[in-house]
């Protein structure tokens, strides 16, 4: 379902995968039920990005890469030291073909840091979270 997040200025939460749906209102009463109001269609959705994994680079500061998700233009990076959240986002990444990722340097050593990443698609609608990883910064 949804994410519990507030979405950043100028963006707005949708679920998972971008789905095409119409809608139309009929009115029922004891004499029957109407004809059908005019169809609107709405279309939401950009999918959260798969394959988050976050591990310490050479230098031991948290590393995350993750996989690119079809019609993103951009990605959320945000971090927690609680899991579960709520998150702070600490950074942007612009989209760059199928492997993504981003470097944490401004840590605490010692201090366990739960990251998530949003996806954000032409129209500035940004996907739910992608689930959770952790790691403890050196």
């Amino acid at each position: 379902m949804g994410s519990t997040s507030p979405a950043p200025a100028g963006h707005s939460r949708i679920f998972y995968g971008e789905t095409t749906s119409q809608y139309f209102v009929t009115a029922v009463n004891q004499g029957g039920q109407s004809a059908p109001s005019n169809t609107v269609s709405a279309t939401t959705g950009i999918d959260a990005p798969p394959g988050l994994q976050v591990s310490l680079n050479g230098s031991g500061l948290p590393a995350l890469t993750w996989l690119g998700t079809s019609g993103a233009v951009s990605y959320i990076v945000q971090r927690a030291t609680t899991s579960g959240g709520p998150y702070q986002t600490i950074g942007s990444v612009a989209a760059s073909g199928q492997n993504q990722g981003y470097t944490d340097s401004k840590i605490t050593a010692g201090t366990t840091y739960y990251y998530v990443i949003a996806a954000v698609d032409s129209r500035n609608n940004e996907s739910v979270n992608s689930y959770q990883v952790s790691i403890t910064a050196q």
